[in-house]
């Protein structure tokens, strides 16, 4: 009987995964064609975007590529802040899954908000 709630136990604990990992790290990140040589300012010292799908079952109901969420991620953060590039940007990802039943993958980019003067 032990054995028997031994392995329930673990088998519930493992089926109920999550895991995060920080994946890389950007100078300068922009979705939109930006012009150096211009003047900016340092609109916020952190600003962050956020991007998300969720799987049901074994179906993910957007698209799942990391390189999709990020452009995502950046174009929301870009657009909510008004900043026109990141910089000192890092991202990470996020996986929750519950084998069969529901899961999401959600990706975050942080970094300082510039935009032009004037």
């Amino acid at each position: 009987m032990n054995r028997l709630l031994f392995f329930t136990t673990l088998l519930i604990t493992i089926s109920f995964c999550s895991c995060s990992s920080m994946n890389g790290s950007f100078s300068i990140v922009s979705s939109k064609d930006i012009d150096l040589s211009g003047d900016y300012e340092k609109v916020k010292d952190e600003v962050t975007g956020t991007d998300s799908t969720h799987i049901v079952i074994v179906f993910p109901t957007g698209r799942t590529w990391e390189n999709y969420l990020l452009k995502n991620a950046i174009e929301k953060v870009m657009e909510e802040e008004n900043i026109d590039f990141l910089m000192n940007a890092t991202y990470q990802s996020q996986l929750f899954y519950i084998p069969l039943i529901y899961g999401r993958v959600k990706l975050t980019i942080t970094g300082e908000g510039w935009r032009a003067k004037g």
